[in-house]
């Protein structure tokens, strides 16, 4: 996630647009998703795979009407090795230290 962490917005747009970059997707992370169905007005998990592409989310698929209420992330202090080569090759140049959390965040 922290190649996500400089992206503005909330969790609940997170969710919806699944946020990608560098590599990294919220779908990636997350364990469930709480929503609040205004046509059926009740809450329910959605705890079921919501991601079905870059930047898709079924919650855009759907009719309206549903509204993201919190979410889960299953965080690692593992380090991530990103797929996006650009960026790694932007942090060599720079001699950024790729296996320093804060030198990810920071990577212009």
């Amino acid at each position: 996630m922290e190649l996500l962490s400089g992206i503005p917005g909330s969790v609940g747009a997170a969710i919806f647009i699944n946020i990608s970059a560098y590599g990294q997707s919220a779908s990636d992370t997350v364990l469930w998703v709480d929503v609040f169905d205004r046509r059926e007005d009740c809450a329910s998990d959605d705890s079921r795979a919501f991601a079905v592409g870059y930047k898709q989310s079924v919650f855009q698929a759907k009719e309206k009407g549903n509204v993201i209420l919190r979410a889960a992330f299953e965080l690692s202090h593992e380090n991530y090795t990103a797929e996006y080569q650009g960026a790694l090759d932007v942090a060599a140049e720079l001699s950024l230290d790729t296996n320093s959390l804060g030198s990810r965040r920071n990577n212009p």
